[in-house]
């Protein structure tokens, strides 16, 4: 399953790699910021981004720490960010899988995550391998879209984006993740829930498709589902539907957890 897995995603993403590096959701500053401060980060901290993409996240703490390791399992988002990263001397890129992170037990004192666990082929590993790499007194920043607690809810939001995006595997309810993550042996500090959107302006459906690429077959489904979801949809994703035009965000976590000394 892995490998249909990376299949999937690397296929999905080698085209539109570029599309990441100047996605105003990916790189809001407002939220990276916000990150940041909640990693709690020094000078002396090496730092693990995680699914990097593009490279915002990383570009977002490399100021301010020792050194930042950008890892992501495809290529051409690694491109970007060596294109990207200008005389950030401390950033280096790293192709692998995030379940089977390529360094030594206690490597990190900072492991960040933002906006692609809902890729991972095996999330309990990659959870698992996150909290190994980390030192003792280590701190994990996971962000990620998420599905409500209502199961019919979890379903509809997981329907939608699996239509957008075939290498999308699930958006993970709260209570999954802070199970996930308390069994990875890490202890859950904080939860936030929020909005995903455009640097808090609501995403366009248009915009959104063409970012990843959606298939031309699966835009008219989407749209569908869209415009006629339910009310309690409509209400969780905040659908507004003006003279056409579909605007909306998702569900967003925010988790901190710590690794017990």
């Amino acid at each position: 399953m892995a490998d249909s897995t990376y299949s999937k995603v690397t296929a999905q993403f080698s085209p539109v790699a570029a599309n990441y590096a100047t996605s105003l959701g990916h790189n809001n500053p407002n939220a990276l910021s916000e990150l940041v401060k909640l990693a709690e980060v020094k000078p002396t901290h090496r730092v693990l981004d995680v699914g990097t993409g593009a490279g915002n996240t990383a570009f977002a703490f490399a100021p301010l720490v020792k050194s930042v390791v950008a890892l992501d399992l495809t290529q051409a988002m690694l491109d970007q960010v060596e294109a990207r990263k200008g005389d950030l001397s401390n950033v280096e890129t790293q192709l692998a899988p995030a379940e089977q992170l390529p360094f030594e037990d206690e490597t990190f004192d900072v492991v960040v995550c933002r906006l692609c666990a809902h890729h991972f082929a095996d999330v309990t590993a990659s959870m698992s391998e996150m909290s190994r790499v980390l030192v003792s007194g280590g701190r994990l920043i996971l962000q990620d879209t998420i599905a409500p607690e209502d199961d019919v809810l979890d379903r509809q939001i997981n329907e939608i984006e699996v239509l957008r995006d075939p290498s999308h595997v699930r958006n993970y309810k709260t209570s999954e993740w802070v199970r996930m993550v308390s069994n990875s042996g890490l202890k859950v500090e904080i939860t936030q829930s929020h909005m995903y959107t455009d640097q808090g302006s609501p995403m366009e459906f248009e915009s959104w498709i063409k970012r990843i690429g959606t298939h031309a077959d699966s835009i008219p489904v989407l749209r569908d589902l869209l415009v006629n979801a339910s009310d309690d949809l409509k209400a969780t994703m905040n659908i507004l539907i003006t003279d056409g035009r579909i605007e909306f965000g998702l569900p967003l976590l925010t988790l901190v957890a710590d690794k017990s000394r």
